[in-house]
């Protein structure tokens, strides 16, 4: 569901730009400056409702559609807390992203070497090895951002329940 509602923000956004950037050159560069923004925007609202709505469907065990409904008034509820759980994701992304390529470059440098004695057998091994460690560290990684939007969620959740019974 969110995948439609991503797709059409691209159509309304996107496509204006690239045909107006295919007419009128100078016309299109700036609807780009005005489209893209818009875009992200709404990339971003769509992102955060999918993992609200998400949470709200297995946590609370209601339907799609009030999913969807109950994550859109999360995120309006909690813009602000959304916008810091997201950069703090993102930040420990980068962090992430550049622990996993040292280490693993770090890892690929044995099986450089094996490859050098027998190319057959430093290639096999540093697939096998590399994809254990892909493996491993995805599943790592996923659980960890899971974990961070989920109690973000019930974080939210729990103090929109405090600010009702007050």
């Amino acid at each position: 569901m969110i995948l439609i509602f991503i797709l059409g923000s691209a159509l309304v956004t996107i496509v204006p730009f690239i045909l107006l950037l295919l007419a009128f050159k100078a016309l299109g560069i700036v609807s780009g400056i005005i489209l893209f923004p818009i875009f992200l925007a709404l990339l971003i609202t769509l992102i955060l409702i999918d993992l609200y709505a998400t949470r709200t469907c297995i946590i609370e065990g209601k339907g799609v559609f009030d999913s969807l409904v109950a994550g859109w008034e999360m995120l309006k509820a909690n813009l602000v807390q959304s916008l810091i759980v997201g950069l703090i994701g993102i930040g420990s992304t980068m962090v992430y992203v550049f622990g996993f390529v040292a280490v693993g470059l770090l890892l690929a440098l044995p099986f450089i070497a094996l490859g050098l004695i027998n190319l057959f057998l430093g290639i096999f091994l540093g697939v096998v090895v590399g994809l254990i460690y892909i493996g491993v560290l995805s599943a790592i990684w996923g659980t960890y951002i899971d974990s961070l939007w989920t109690l973000a969620y019930l974080e939210m959740k729990k103090l929109q329940l405090e600010k009702a019974n007050a």
